[in-house]
């Protein structure tokens, strides 16, 4: 018996009306930062400049619900939080705008 397409998703069997994933993931981070005035700049790794982590680990949830009859829409959402923070007091002098400027 073959069943009709609307209720076959990629093959593997009839449309559920909802699905809930939990996952746990490691992800690689790396962030620069353009500073930049008139052509000229500096650009900044951030991981290294503030001494942050290059991996983070996150939990994440995805899920669907199928909310017509037929199944053919669904309302998909997705929830992860990646959270990070640093802090660094820069105690060399540095140049901006052709101006020296003194940490103190």
């Amino acid at each position: 018996m073959k069943l009709p397409a609307i209720h076959l998703q990629r093959g593997h069997g009839i449309l559920a009306k909802f699905n809930v994933d939990v996952g746990y993931l490691v992800s690689t981070i790396d962030t620069s930062l353009n500073l930049a005035v008139k052509g000229l700049g500096v650009e900044v790794d951030v991981e290294e400049f503030l001494g942050m982590d290059t991996t983070s680990s996150v939990f994440k949830i995805t899920g669907f619900w199928r909310f017509t009859d037929n199944r053919r829409h669904r309302l998909d959402l997705e929830w992860s939080s990646f959270r990070r923070d640093g802090y660094r007091t820069i105690l060399e002098d540095f140049i901006l705008i052709s101006r020296g400027y003194c940490s103190m």
